[in-house]
């Protein structure tokens, strides 16, 4: 019951079922589901931006799992300390746990979850600049989601080598990438990730001069980040539109796309403040 209201957004009903889940599992004694609720509660506090009593209760799920020989479930809440980390711009912090769970993931023969980490290891070190090695562990990450038959994290993967590659100045090679990352984010059916991907597709057909196609790939991202309820991705679509319009010399028109652009992402600011 608490992970359905978690995945329909209902976070505060979520986490009062898994306060009584936790106190159930307590009760009988059973470690093991104390850790993996302790986790649940971690998810939902970083779903709410709480990222700091997100970390406390990884810690409390992970000495759980500890205690009850979980392994696998070990590398998934080291992993979950990474992200929080990664998020808090702890990047060299985040490395080490990410690479705990890589190797908790591969005494699991979760192939998986090592697939998912080495995917944010690729993210750490493309945030910090380093391309060649981030391109090396998203083909890595890419080969695990494809053994993994995981549609989804092979989309994700292939956007973020799309993204190196866009970084490079390798323009056709990654829009060729984004191509394949959309296919699979449409058929694992992820319309956040699709509105992503279009919106990579945009920026780098405008960079290339492209304003009117850009412009047209933009606009089918605004609607995706609208229907997967992603303020942030449409105000930075929003702003994007602004910039088309901005270089065709129509400033009037770019300007109130900038205006909504920054309404959207203040509203955004004052929720994450809220928790």
């Amino acid at each position: 019951m608490a992970t359905c209201w978690r995945r329909r957004g209902e976070l505060e009903a979520a986490l009062r079922w898994y306060e009584q889940a936790l106190q159930r599992a307590e009760a009988a004694g059973d470690v093991r589901e104390q850790g993996v609720t302790m986790h649940e509660i971690g998810n939902v506090l970083a779903r709410q931006g709480e990222l700091e009593a997100a970390l406390r209760w990884y810690e409390q799920a992970l000495q759980r799992k500890e205690a009850a020989g979980d392994v696998r479930g070990q590398g998934v809440t080291m992993h979950e300390i990474g992200n929080v980390l990664a998020r808090q711009g702890e990047l060299e912090a985040a490395l080490r746990w990410y690479e705990q769970a890589l190797q908790r993931a591969e005494a699991a023969g979760d192939v998986r979850g090592q697939g998912v980490t080495m995917h944010e290891i690729g993210n750490v070190l493309a945030e910090r600049g380093e391309l060649e090695a981030a391109l090396r562990w998203y083909e890595q990450a890419l080969q695990r989601a494809e053994a993994a038959g995981d549609v989804r994290e092979q989309g994700v993967t292939m956007h973020g080598i799309g993204n190196v590659l866009a970084e490079r100045g390798e323009l056709e090679a990654a829009l060729r990438w984004y191509e394949q990352a959309l296919q699979r984010a449409e058929a694992a059916g992820d319309v956040r990730e699709q509105g992503v991907t279009m919106h990579g597709i945009g920026n780098v057909l405008a960079r290339q001069g492209e304003l009117e196609a850009a412009l047209r790939w933009y606009e089918q991202a605004l609607q995706l980040h609208e229907a997967a309820g992603d303020v942030r991705g449409q105000g930075v679509t929003m702003h994007e539109i602004g910039n088309v319009l901005a270089r065709q010399g129509e400033l009037e028109a770019a300007l109130r796309w900038y205006e909504q652009a920054l309404q959207l992402l203040k509203r955004r600011g004052t929720c994450a403040a809220k928790g």
